[in-house]
């Protein structure tokens, strides 16, 4: 009889409970626009599927789980132009994940950084124009995951973000490397001429760079510009007098490559290299044979000397 009593005096408190944490759930919206805690397989499946609408697609936008976001991205990325709208009013979210998510859509990015950035995404320079009002305003924000994810995302919009470089150079110098690599993706992305005016900016972020992967990207991008540009004196003289300053090989190995690829047009920057030839030669035959620096000079003297090769004397 006492369990009967207790067990109906409880009840009222379980009905309660359960209202409540269907309340929370309503609220909170774990996995819109479906179930609280729909499994990833099951949203997988829909946001795989062609038919699925786009803008259901659009609202896993808001997930918590990355990996959900990442693929709804990928899902709304293919619908190209369309995807448009919803990414304008995505980057106008109050929602960080939602801005973030939407700038990776247009981005195409293979990682969190935009390690690697797919040149095949249906959604063209062109059609990522449209968001450049939206993304450049972005970079106003005290948020360096959403500046970030702006900066990636202009970085596909080619020669149409070249206005808006003077606000991008800046990022070259940033305290965060994910800023600084995603500042260079954009100067690669616009490429000479507007990006003219810059190429010193990022020879000198390049000559200061600790950061491999920053150091890779810069370098890469310093050659795009430099190949086509009409006036890269200025950048020359940079690099060839910075190269003293850069750790041997790995970091000095990058300002080589840079010069080496304009080939006959980095001539000033050649008694710079053969000064540095001079002085790791005397100072490889007073190292220790079977130490560790003799075995790096002897690396670093082989890269400058191969630069030598390529720079012809003026």
């Amino acid at each position: 009889m006492n369990f009967l009593r207790h067990t109906s005096l409880m009840r009222p408190l379980f009905l309660a409970l359960l209202l409540a944490s269907a309340s929370i759930h309503a609220e909170l919206e774990l996995d819109p626009p479906g179930r609280p805690n729909e499994d990833g397989h099951s949203i997988n499946a829909k946001l795989g599927r062609d038919d699925f609408p786009i803008e259901h697609r659009f609202a896993y936008f808001a997930h918590y789980s990355p990996t959900v976001r990442s693929t709804a991205a990928a899902s709304l990325r293919k619908e190209g132009a369309k995807a448009m709208p919803f990414l304008i009013r995505g980057l106008q979210s109050r929602d960080r994940r939602v801005v973030r998510t939407s700038c990776d859509t247009i981005s195409a990015v293979r990682a969190y950084v935009g390690v690697k950035v797919n040149t095949q995404s249906p959604i063209t320079a062109e059609v990522a124009a449209e968001a450049i009002p939206d993304l450049v305003a972005l970079l106003d924000r005290d948020d360096d995951y959403i500046q970030a994810g702006a900066l990636q995302a202009l970085s596909r919009c080619g020669k149409a973000a070249a206005p808006h470089l003077a606000q991008i150079a800046p990022y070259l110098t940033d305290k965060e490397w994910w800023l600084r690599v995603s500042a260079a993706y954009v100067m690669q992305g616009v490429g000479s001429p507007e990006t003219d005016p810059y190429a010193v900016d990022l020879a000198r972020a390049l000559l200061s760079e600790q950061h491999v992967m920053c150091l890779n990207q810069m370098t890469a991008a310093l050659r795009s510009i430099a190949a086509s540009s009409t006036n890269i004196v200025a950048t020359v003289s940079i690099i060839g007098e910075g190269l003293a300053d850069m750790e041997i090989n790995t970091f000095r190995r990058q300002g080589l490559s840079v010069l080496e690829g304009l080939g006959d047009r980095a001539t000033a920057a050649r008694p710079h290299i053969q000064a540095l030839v001079d002085e790791g030669q005397k100072a490889f035959k007073e190292t220790e044979p079977s130490s560790p620096m003799h075995r790096e000079l002897r690396e670093d003297l082989k890269n400058l000397e191969q630069a030598l090769t390529t720079i012809p004397a003026e």
